[in-house]
């Protein structure tokens, strides 16, 4: 925005010099990029904010700096030769679209005669940016720079049937446009309309057959107030920013239409025009500006400074604002309408501390209180189960709620499913009842596009009815198909397998020290039969492991094997954990002893697990099972297994004998319990 200095003291009672000036509109914060010294005058170029408007006007910022100053606005005289016939019998006006012209100002100057403007207008204009055309042309952009409300000019007798209508815009309407541009019209575009056609864009740009010529004689002024979203839309959609439509979209002054036409039937009368009397108001619902609550304790604490009562009230006056005092400390305040800025209790309380001076205010730290967020377990177990799958090679996803019905139809079991009433596709119809159609998506679109394995996880949220209430409740679901891994130069393939998953599951409790925990056989509707195990965690089924079937791959458009587990982990969460003790390792080396057997086939590798757990004397430290073999040369109904042994002492090196006597009661207990036989 470029400003005449010599325009602001012309405004403003000022006793200062131009430094002190331009200090004064740098410390309120409408800050100063550049000073062009004119023959007698000196131009600033001010830095304005969007939802400042009242700026972008000469008054606007001379209001600015009699706030500052505490020195009061000059009374400005802008008398009018008024005729005896009314405006009424030249014009009518008739407004359409109430919600994008609130208001429309209209006023006639009749016998004026187009020429050239007097040399201290055009002066003042070409100084601030502004080519001169002519007196009338003039005279508009004189008031704009001065109030910073756009107002227009037509020639009279090029309205058809001396009508003008505020309306939208006609599909496939056209204007030419001032700047001889044909502009098509939409729907959504407000225009200034006569009885036939669009006269004007309104509130961005005039038309070209009702612009002022040198034959008019009789103009229409045109002071309006547009909605600011629908001038933004149009000028951007239209490719044309004006001077108008940059004030308008920023919001105008409702009120100050009438004023802005006077001024410019003062100006043309002044150049021997004669004004009809009168105007056109055309204002059907008046707005009422909405008092703000302001508490003389709360603008101390936000500044941070002890406030004098009679400096803010002085401060919020000449700001313009009408003050009603409910009591000493608080206080009914009302904005003028030209600060459509003002709107809460935080703005007034921004605008005393500019007046009263940013560099008063000390620079200290606040003060803070640290508080600690409550520690919430489940959401750091989730975390810990999150961490711990990822480090184990496993990526998570995140798939939607949604789920189609003939996908989720295969898991759903027993649970009563929530149908969706307006769902966005009937893909998405349905909350879902389990995580693995989700997870089976993204196991068929990454394998069907080119992966050669995907070990992947999520944890969400299943959703079912129980009885008339939804139900939510969190689940953890894992699944692997294809290699598992990346391989490497060096590293043999490695296909996923049910083991590959059990092993996780099991280190995956061991980490989180949910002891005991075990798998039993049973079918699961959704995993092949005889490969499927349910997941006890301290005597509770919390979940089931096993190979998808084949009809479900199928369906899913997966060729490959699938592992899965689902574990419902608000159960799992439950769970108490046991308290943490710490064990020292043993200074002294540890011996090894494998056990190979045959045993029958029915028994099973938990059976075995459960009877050493019973016997194990305190120097065996740690079992697992080593290798597991069926075929020749073992007997069919047989199995080979290799269990091995790790023993310990903490306070001495064990010696082999000793080892052995251990060794051998646990190998005799196995025999008596289980009919093992040594392998040979």
């Amino acid at each position: 925005m470029k400003v005449s200095v010599k325009w602001l003291r012309e405004l403003v009672e000022l006793d200062c010099s131009n430094e002190e000036l331009i200090n004064a509109l740098n410390k309120i914060g409408l800050m100063v990029e550049e000073i062009v010294e004119e023959e007698d005058d000196l131009i600033l170029d001010i830095e304005t904010y969007p939802n400042r408007p009242d700026t972008l006007g000469h008054i606007g910022i001379a209001r600015e700096i009699s706030t500052y100053f505490r020195t009061p606005l000059k009374e400005l005289d802008f008398p009018i030769n008024w005729i005896e016939e009314s405006v009424e019998n030249f014009v009518e006006i008739t407004i359409k679209d109430e919600e994008l012209c609130p208001r429309y100002v209209g006023m006639i100057v009749k016998d004026i005669k187009v020429g050239e403007s007097p040399e201290w207008i055009r002066k003042r204009l070409e100084s601030l940016g502004f080519r001169s055309i002519n007196n009338i042309v003039d005279i508009t952009n004189y008031v704009l720079l001065l109030t910073g409300h756009p107002i227009h000019a037509f020639d009279l007798e090029k309205i058809e049937g001396r009508r003008v209508i505020i309306r939208r815009a006609q599909p496939g309407e056209r204007i030419l446009t001032l700047e001889e541009k044909e502009e098509e019209l939409s729907n959504e575009m407000l225009v200034i309309a006569d009885s036939i056609k669009p006269i004007a864009i309104a509130g961005v740009i005039g038309g070209e057959e009702s612009g002022i010529k040198e034959e008019t004689r009789n103009v229409l002024i045109e002071s309006a107030y547009f909605n600011p979203i629908s001038i933004r839309k149009t000028s951007k959609k239209l490719g044309l920013i004006t001077e108008a439509s940059y004030r308008f979209e920023r919001g105008a002054d409702i009120e100050s239409p009438p004023r802005a036409a006077r001024i410019a039937a003062s100006l043309l009368s002044s150049f021997g025009g004669k004004v009809a009397k009168g105007l056109i108001d055309n204002y059907p619902n008046p707005r009422r500006q909405k008092a703000i609550i302001f508490r003389m304790k709360r603008a101390e604490k936000i500044i941070g400074v002890p406030l004098q009562k009679e400096f803010v009230e002085e401060i919020l006056n000449y700001l313009g604002c009408n003050i009603d005092k409910t009591s000493q400390d608080v206080w009914q305040v009302q904005p003028p309408s030209h600060r459509i800025d003002l709107e809460r209790e935080i703005d007034l309380i921004e605008e005393i501390a500019r007046f009263y001076g940013y560099e008063k205010i000390p620079s200290q730290l606040p003060s803070l209180r640290i508080t600690e967020n409550p520690f919430n377990t489940k959401k750091e177990r989730i975390e810990q189960i999150r961490k711990i799958l990822i480090s184990m090679g496993f990526d998570e996803v995140i798939n939607y709620s949604f789920t189609s019905p003939d996908k989720d139809d295969f898991f759903k079991n027993e649970k009563n499913p929530i149908q969706l009433k307006n769902p966005i596709s009937s893909l998405f119809s349905r909350m879902r009842t389990s995580l693995f159609p989700g997870l089976l998506q993204n196991i068929s679109w990454n394998l069907n596009r080119g992966a050669e394995g995907i070990s992947i996880f999520e944890i969400g949220k299943i959703y079912e009815w129980e009885g008339e209430k939804p139900k939510e409740y969190m689940s953890l679901g894992i699944v692997c198909s294809g290699l598992f891994k990346e391989r490497y130069w060096k590293e043999k393939e490695k296909k996923s397998d049910f083991f590959i998953l059990k092993g996780t599951i099991e280190s995956l409790f061991e980490k989180l020290k949910l002891l005991p925990f075990s798998f039993e056989y049973e079918d699961c509707n959704y995993f092949e039969n005889n490969f499927s195990l349910n997941i006890n965690v301290k005597g509770e089924k919390i979940g089931y492991i096993g190979l998808i079937r084949k009809e479900i791959r199928e369906a899913f458009e997966i060729e490959e094997d699938v592992y899965a587990v689902e574990i419902n982990l608000e159960s799992l969460l439950n769970k108490s954990l046991p308290p943490i003790k710490f064990k020292p390792f043993s200074k002294f080396p540890s011996i090894v002893r494998d056990l190979s057997f045959i045993i029958d086939k029915e028994r099973s590798y938990k059976e075995i697990e459960e009877e050493i757990g019973k016997i194990a004397p305190s120097i065996l430290v740690k079992f697992m099972l080593y290798d597991y073999y069926t075929g020749p040369p073992v007997p069919p109904g047989k199995v080979s297994m290799t269990i091995r042994f790790v023993y310990s002492h903490p306070g001495k090196t064990l010696s082999a004998e000793e080892v052995q006597v251990v060794h051998n009661r646990i190998f005799e207990d196995l025999r008596n319990k289980f009919g093992i036989k040594l392998r040979e």
